[in-house]
């Protein structure tokens, strides 16, 4: 049993479902390092026998490790680019994602100082009207007294101060200011519009990657992680009396690169379904025993 674990043949065949397991796992350097171990254990198979079918079998087996060497290689090189250009995209998402919060930010504060200054126009209206009571009054008591003493409104313009707006320029003010404001608002629906639409796309991919690796999972849970179906194109070559001689490999010409090896493109084994239990049907075992009575009286040939 030793013998047969230890010889390079079979270490050749483990080193390959070795690979295979690695290349299921995204693991592409140590696939190609157990695919170039297998190439030197069947080339160390191959100078122990003298069988020329043998030979020829191992041959075919090295030309098909060399070739799956290249297309892990391959496989890596596309891995490693769509791995890039994901992360390319995620960093672009990432950036936009700042960009618009800072879009929002400043559209927040535009609307806050906006909102401020229409509040502080109806703020100086609200007093210019109390003031403008206030002069009436005063004005009465003035006419009241006969004139002994200035208004406060002279006094002030004789010590200087800035000519008050008026009201319709107030107004036109308090107008624009809403425009903006009717404006800025707007463009934080839009903006609260494609956000909706961006969460909504994201939603649906997480969606979706989530159902590929439940299938995966049940996938695997469904076979009882029992290996792939390998379809190595393997010719038994039998003999004249029905028995099986050493098998053949598919010369390297026919593998392609395009072949379906990994976990989500091949096709798994499936477990048969549980059948009902086989019942031995009953048979009238005396319909076929002769009598001897009957073999007596049977004509002689």
């Amino acid at each position: 049993m030793e013998f047969m674990e230890t010889f390079p043949l079979n270490v050749a065949h483990q080193l390959e479902r070795r690979a295979e397991f690695y290349l299921e796992r995204k693991h592409y350097d140590e696939s190609i390092q157990c695919y170039q171990k297998a190439v030197q254990k069947l080339k160390e198979a191959e100078q122990k026998s003298n069988d020329k079918l043998f030979i020829q079998s191992v041959r075919y087996q090295q030309e098909r490790c060399i070739q799956l060497q290249k297309i892990v290689s391959m496989k890596k090189t596309r891995y490693l680019t769509e791995r890039a250009r994901q992360q390319n995209i995620l960093a672009k998402l990432e950036q936009t994602s700042s960009e618009r919060s800072q879009e929002a930010n400043n559209l927040q504060d535009q609307i806050k100082r906006t909102m401020e200054e229409a509040d502080s126009l109806i703020l100086h209206l609200r007093r210019r009207t109390e003031n403008e009571d206030d002069l009436i009054s005063q004005d009465e008591e003035e006419a009241a007294c006969g004139g002994e003493y200035m208004s406060k409104a002279e006094i002030t313009k004789l010590e200087g101060s800035k000519w008050p707006k008026d009201d319709r320029t107030v107004i036109e003010e308090l107008r624009t200011l809403s425009q903006q404001l009717r404006s800025l608002v707007s463009q934080l629906v839009n903006q609260l519009s494609e956000c909706t639409k961006e969460t909504e796309m994201l939603r649906e991919r997480v969606r979706y990657l989530e159902g590929e690796i439940r299938m995966k999972t049940e996938d695997m849970e469904g076979r009882g992680f029992m290996p792939l179906i390998r379809k190595d194109n393997l010719r038994v070559n039998t003999d004249s009396n029905g028995g099986s001689s050493s098998f053949e490999c598919s010369p390297c010409s026919e593998l392609s690169p395009d072949v379906a090896t990994e976990p989500a493109l091949m096709v798994p084994s499936r477990e048969l379904p549980v059948l009902a239990p086989l019942e031995m049907p009953s048979f009238d075992w005396t319909m076929f025993s002769r009598k001897p009575d009957s073999i007596d009286q049977s004509p002689s040939s």
